[in-house]
């Protein structure tokens, strides 16, 4: 379990714009609501933090594995 202000690992960490980490009123740093905001975006958070861990140091792969997981 994860105290209040500390980080979790990078393994774990997804790319946001910074409109879409802080914007709008269900913007995961407002509400708190992080699964959730991710859910309702469709998107397996888990999944996709591992999957682009997995990729670390191939960029090619990474772009594909976001642009994937945007639906493009």
């Amino acid at each position: 379990m994860r105290g209040k202000g500390t980080k979790v690992g990078d393994n774990w960490t997804l790319p946001l714009l910074p409109e879409e980490h802080r914007a709008g009123p269900d913007a995961p740093h407002k509400t708190g609501h992080e699964q959730a905001w991710w859910e309702s975006h469709g998107i397996d958070a888990n999944t996709l933090a591992d999957r682009l861990w997995r990729a670390s140091g191939d960029t090619a792969a990474a772009i594909k594995i976001i642009m994937e997981a945007e639906g493009r």
